[in-house]
């Protein structure tokens, strides 16, 4: 193996890289006995250097993975005293590793999280800036988790520069902190709540929690703090007897979009509070007594009724079921197919729309995929059938406003007998040669006035027919 740039001119490497200054902040932190270990070895000082660095930044964990990594180079006693010196220096240090509740910390993405409890080696921390110092008190991707489970990434204490930044945007948005601290000391209550009444914590999502109900079956809260509001995903799961599934079930819980039988709310307040502990009471009386044959049962015949509202939706217009497609044939050889498209990941669907050429599925003329509350998953569980009834009923069937069409046949007759199997308002115009450019005219001042969303304008003509 080569050597590096260090190994051959140490000295002026160290000099070059300015590393002076920082030497004497290590040797005021450690004493001179840092000194006496390295002596001139520039080459162990540049790369020992980042080790000291980590130890006063408190990133412990960082220090001695780094230490460990170097231990085969260690082979003399001289060596080996090196070695367990910097080893008791990284597990001595105590004043960068103790935090308490209200404490600020940082990891090695210089991302900022409030502790909310335990110690910097184990807290349980919520993500609150982010690497440009904006406070983020809305984002439902971060939530509780522990500094113990994560190791790779390594966290320390803010510096006086950091922490006076912090405290000056706090001071300049005094309900700032206070909307923080009101979510998180909430958030805490129902996770005391839970535990109370017998709920396990997930180990490595805090938000999450189970409880076993028979030997197959467990009953879900995951708990969110979004800022504003919290939020409750609910439910009861069914649960592998293989150990090594069932461990993974223990560690992690399970996600929102797999619990097997699935239900979210949320409030802002105490009344909704109220309200919200009443109605998740009543789902757990209700099937708590359910085995996971019974479960399953439950779950097909919900997925069922979610399924038929396609089936009723679109089979008075002529489309055939296969499976989770609907289909029908069109003219010039195309066919139209609605797809209820289950992903592979999770429990959730996508609407899809194509038209391709008959008999041949892959040949796409067209392809769409409808958003649902501007979301492309459909999280079938958490809808509201009737809403959802009206959203389609909109989406897919009157998503045509009007159709505006001409041609230069006598009456019309081609548009006329192509819009008579369509349910939407068809207006029909003459301007011969025109016509296609009257039909967009038209269009573009019917979406103007606000009154239209969707038009299609068509056009047509006729070998050897007279103008």
């Amino acid at each position: 193996m080569g050597k590096s740039i260090f190994d051959l001119y140490p000295k002026e490497s160290f000099e070059h890289l300015k590393k002076h200054a920082l030497w004497k902040e290590y040797e005021e932190h450690f004493g001179e006995r840092i000194n006496l270990l390295f002596g001139d070895d520039y080459a162990t000082k540049l790369r020992f250097g980042s080790f000291y660095r980590d130890v006063i930044d408190g990133r412990l964990k960082k220090a001695l993975r780094y230490l460990k990594s170097y231990k085969e180079h260690f082979i003399s006693e001289y060596d080996l005293s090196v070695y367990n010196e910097l080893e008791q220096i990284c597990l001595n240090t105590k004043n960068m590793r103790d935090v308490k509740q209200g404490d600020w910390i940082k990891d090695d993405f210089n991302m900022y999280y409030l502790v909310l409890d335990g110690n910097i080696e184990n807290a349980t921390i919520k993500y609150a800036f982010n690497s440009k110092l904006e406070f983020v008190n809305t984002l439902d991707d971060y939530n509780y988790f522990t500094t113990e489970k994560t190791s790779l990434y390594c966290y320390r204490r803010l510096d006086k520069k950091e922490l006076d930044t912090i405290n000056e945007y706090f001071k300049t948005n005094e309900n700032a902190i206070e909307e923080l601290k009101r979510y998180t000391n909430k958030c805490f209550d129902i996770y005391s709540q839970l535990i109370k009444n017998g709920f396990k914590r997930g180990i490595y999502y805090q938000e999450c929690f189970y409880k076993y109900l028979t030997n197959q079956t467990a009953f879900i809260i995951n708990v969110r703090d979004h800022g504003k509001f919290i939020s409750i995903v609910y439910g009861i799961n069914t649960v592998s007897l293989d150990k090594e599934l069932r461990n993974h079930f223990e560690n992690f819980s399970e996600t929102d979009e797999n619990i097997t039988l699935r239900k979210n709310i949320s409030f802002s307040n105490l009344e909704e509070e109220i309200l919200v502990n009443n109605i998740i009471k009543e789902f757990y009386n209700k099937y708590e007594t359910l085995n996971k044959e019974q479960l399953l049962t439950v779950s097909k015949e919900k997925r069922k009724e979610f399924i038929d509202c396609f089936k009723t939706l679109l089979k008075p217009y002529g489309l055939k079921k296969k499976s989770n497609k609907w289909s029908k044939d069109l003219d010039e050889n195309l066919t139209l197919n609605f797809y209820l498209n289950k992903s592979i990941y999770s429990d959730v669907y996508y609407l899809d729309l194509w038209i391709n050429v008959q008999d041949k599925p892959n040949c796409l003329c067209y392809s769409k995929r409808y958003a649902y509350n501007n979301n492309y998953t459909i999280n079938w569980q958490f809808l509201n059938l009737n809403e959802f009834m009206q959203y389609l009923k909109k989406t897919l069937i009157e998503d045509i406003d009007l159709i505006i069409s001409g041609d230069l046949n006598n009456q019309i007759i081609i548009g006329s007998y192509a819009m008579r199997n369509y349910n939407n308002p068809y207006l029909g115009i003459f301007s011969a040669c025109a016509s296609s450019v009257e039909g967009l005219i038209l269009a573009s001042i019917l979406i103007d006035s606000q009154n239209y969303n969707n038009i299609i304008v068509a056009t047509s003509s006729h070998n050897a027919c007279a103008e």
